[in-house]
C-alpha cells in the first residue's frame, strides 16, 4: 500500500522469478550473498540488461532485508552490486523530426510537440487538464489526478515554463476542445494509444531503422518511443525560444 502498483507488479514478478529460480533454497534465512549474485548473472544471460538484472537483485535483498529486519545498508549485497554502465541516451534527431512531424495530424503535432517542448512524461501528458495549462503567464503544472489514481514521479507536483509558439498552440486548440483533459481519446477519455501512434507515423514517413528485431518481426522500429522526446528535450533545451 505504500507504493505505486507498478512498483508492487515489479516487486511480486521478480520474487516470484526469484522462488522459482532458488527452488534449492528452502527458507529465507538460507539465501547468502551468492546467491543473489547468481540470480543477477542468470537474469543477465537469460536477455534482460544489466541495469535490469540490478534491479532485480536489488529486489529480493529489499524483501530479504525487511523480512529479517536487516537495517538499511546491511544487508547481503550494496548498491555497488547494482552498478551498470549507463548507454548514451537516444535522441530524435532534427531530420528526423522534421520527418516525423511531416506526418501527424494536427492534434498529433499537437501532442509531439508538446512532449518534445515541455519535457513531459507520458503519464503527465495523459492526465493534464485545460486547468492545469495558464496560458496567461505560459506556465504549465505537474500535478497529481486522484481520480485517475495518477501520483507525479518522486511524489512532487512542478510547474514548467511554456515556450510563446507552443502557448498560442495549446490557446488555440483550447478553444475547440470539448474536453477537460487537454490530449484524450475521442470520447474524452485519458488515451493510453500514444506509442501506437508514434510507431505508425513513423513506419509512414520512412524513418523505420530496418534492422532492428521489431522492424523485422512487426514493422515496428523499436527507436521510435514515447520517453525519448523526454530524453530529447533535455538534451536541446536550448534551442527552444520562450
Amino acid at each position: 500500500l505504500t507504493h505505486r502498483p507498478t512498483s508492487h507488479e515489479l516487486f511480486k514478478f521478480d520474487l516470484n522469478e526469484f522462488a522459482t529460480w532458488g527452488k534449492h533454497l528452502v527458507f529465507l534465512d538460507q539465501l547468502a550473498r551468492i546467491d543473489l549474485l547468481k540470480y543477477k548473472d542468470w537474469a543477465q544471460k537469460t536477455g534482460r540488461s544489466e541495469r535490469t538484472a540490478g534491479n532485480k537483485m536489488g529486489r529480493v535483498n529489499q524483501f530479504h532485508r525487511s523480512v529479517l529486519k536487516i537495517d538499511p545498508g546491511k544487508g547481503l549485497t550494496t548498491v555497488r552490486d547494482t552498478k551498470f554502465v549507463a548507454k548514451q541516451v537516444e535522441v530524435y534527431s532534427t531530420a528526423d523530426l522534421e520527418a516525423f512531424f511531416s506526418e501527424c495530424s494536427p492534434d498529433q503535432s499537437l501532442l509531439f510537440t508538446t512532449l518534445l517542448q515541455t519535457g513531459l512524461r507520458m503519464k503527465e501528458a495523459m492526465y493534464l487538464y485545460w486547468s492545469d495549462i495558464d496560458l496567461v503567464k505560459k506556465v504549465l503544472h505537474v500535478r497529481a489526478k486522484q481520480e485517475f489514481s495518477f501520483t507525479t514521479k518522486t511524489w512532487e507536483e512542478r510547474t514548467i515554463t511554456l515556450p510563446s509558439r507552443l502557448a498560442g498552440l495549446l490557446e488555440e486548440a483550447k478553444k475547440t476542445s470539448k474536453h477537460r483533459l487537454a490530449f484524450p481519446t475521442k470520447s474524452g477519455l485519458p488515451n493510453d494509444k500514444w506509442l501506437q501512434s508514434i510507431k505508425r507515423i513513423a513506419r509512414r514517413a520512412g524513418l523505420n531503422c530496418g534492422v532492428c528485431n521489431t522492424c523485422v518481426e512487426r514493422n515496428e522500429c523499436e527507436h521510435w518511443y514515447t520517453h525519448k522526446f523526454r530524453a530529447t528535450f533535455a538534451t536541446t533545451l536550448n534551442l527552444w525560444v520562450y
